[in-house]
């Protein structure tokens, strides 16, 4: 046994060994969108409020931006005083959470703006959530980003 030299893993063993690691590499990233849209439908559940997702012009990718949405409730009116968030994902791809907060525009009651920016071009979807107390609602609007 003492003329046994240790020897290196065959040159399949690492490739084998490789395609595991990228595999799980996927499937983390793959689990962790999933988790992230759960976390955010337990956090915006569909109710009583309409949303409507102004258009926004000048859609480009790494640019701070203005996003409005009018919350409106089930009777049509203007609210005012809710909590109001957007969330911009891109529903092919797995990427971190992008959510920012809604302020109330003076003078202007139930439209609420918010600044936030695209990561990146590619098919995205703006997502506003609204809530104030027990009454909640989400509105969305997909949009195509042209990358530069």
């Amino acid at each position: 046994m003492a003329g046994i030299k240790p020897s290196l893993p065959a040159p399949r063993a690492r490739l084998g060994a490789l395609v595991l690691l990228v595999i799980l590499l996927v499937g983390g990233v793959i689990l962790s969108r999933y988790a992230i849209g759960a976390m955010r439908a337990s956090q915006a559940p569909a109710g009583e409020l309409r949303l409507s997702i102004s258009p926004v012009q000048d859609l480009v990718p790494f640019k701070t931006m203005p996003f409005e949405v009018t919350v409106r409730t089930a009777e049509g009116l203007p609210l005012e005083g809710a909590e109001v968030r957007f969330d911009l994902t891109m529903p092919e791809m797995a990427m971190p959470l992008n959510r920012f907060a809604a302020r109330p525009v003076a003078g202007r009651p139930g439209l609420y703006r918010g600044e936030g920016s695209f990561t990146m071009g590619g098919h995205w979807l703006i997502e506003a959530t609204a809530r104030r107390g027990e009454q909640s609602g989400v509105g969305s609007r997909h949009v195509e980003i042209r990358g530069r």
